[in-house]
């Protein structure tokens, strides 16, 4: 007789049903596991995915926070600088490049021509903005502190290179300074100063480029070319300073030593007009100076 207190001993078809309870028990064991690390697994690709998320927003704010660098054909508001980047060179008639002083050698009562080359990008409100740069006398009158000058008082910028050429030419010059102009729209090339607008960009970045054909021996300038790149691009504003630029480098200047200036290689200036200094460098280069280069008391 079996002791109440033990159990009966298992027989085969117990042992069996056993067996069968732990492998369901093993399999469900198993699933939990399963379900277990694939939870585990989406959890850690959520949180993954969070942080690429958050890594993402901080660098595009970032991005945002850093100032940008400003390109060579930059457009501005008015009240802004601009950053348009200009060239120019100058060659005798073997076509060798010229490093010196250079003029225009007319007859006082002589018409001066400027001539802009027939083109698509030539429209009636770019001509009216070649016209205004070239025969404008109008006068601005600008605040020093608003120039961020040291001295107190006000300068003077002229809006059209027919004002400031007259400036220069008050007191008498040794040869005579272009203030007789003549504006068309040509097909042939013809004329002292040709502007040629298109809009294709110039591969070293530049918006506008002045070649000058010069008699060295002479000192003599005896036609230059103007090119204005990527038109379609460019503001009106922008458009008006780099042919204002240009036009000082056809009348004969080279760059100017203040990066405030409108003939400084970069037209970074708010105020992209000619300055009394680009006139005081008119006038010497007509007088016979041997730099043509700006330089400005900064």
């Amino acid at each position: 007789m079996m002791h109440p207190n033990f159990e009966k001993p298992p027989d085969d078809d117990d042992n069996s049903i056993d067996l069968e309870k732990e492998i369901k028990l093993l399999q469900k064991n198993v699933e939990k596991l399963e379900k277990d690390v694939k939870s585990k697994n989406l959890i850690n690709l959520v949180t993954f995915s969070v942080i690429i998320v958050i890594a993402i927003s901080l660098f595009v704010f970032a991005s945002m926070m850093i100032p940008q660098s400003q390109s060579s054909n930059l457009e501005k508001t008015n009240n802004e600088s601009v950053e348009l980047r200009g060239s120019y060179l100058i060659q005798n008639l073997k076509g060798d490049k010229i490093n010196t002083w250079i003029s225009w050698k007319i007859v006082p009562t002589d018409v001066f021509h400027i001539h802009v080359i027939q083109s698509d990008q030539v429209t009636e409100a770019r001509l009216k903005i070649i016209h205004d740069v070239i025969f404008s006398e109008e006068k601005l009158e600008i605040d020093n502190a608003e120039l961020h000058k040291s001295s107190q008082g006000i300068t003077t910028y002229y809006k059209g290179w027919a004002g400031a050429l007259q400036a220069a030419n008050l007191g008498g010059t040794t040869f005579p300074v272009p203030i007789s102009f003549h504006t068309q729209i040509t097909e042939f090339g013809e004329g002292n100063v040709l502007i040629k607008l298109t809009d294709l960009e110039n591969p070293d970045g530049y918006a506008g480029y002045t070649k000058s054909m010069a008699d060295e021996t002479n000192h003599q300038i005896l036609k230059s070319e103007i090119t204005i790149y990527d038109v379609d691009s460019l503001s009106d504003e922008n458009f008006e300073a780099v042919v204002r630029h240009e036009l000082g480098h056809a009348f004969g200047l080279a760059h100017s030593s203040d990066p405030d200036d409108l003939m400084y290689y970069i037209i970074l200036t708010s105020h992209p007009y000619i300055s009394e200094c680009d006139v005081g460098a008119i006038e010497g280069l007509y007088n016979g100076s041997e730099k043509s280069e700006v330089i400005c008391q900064v």
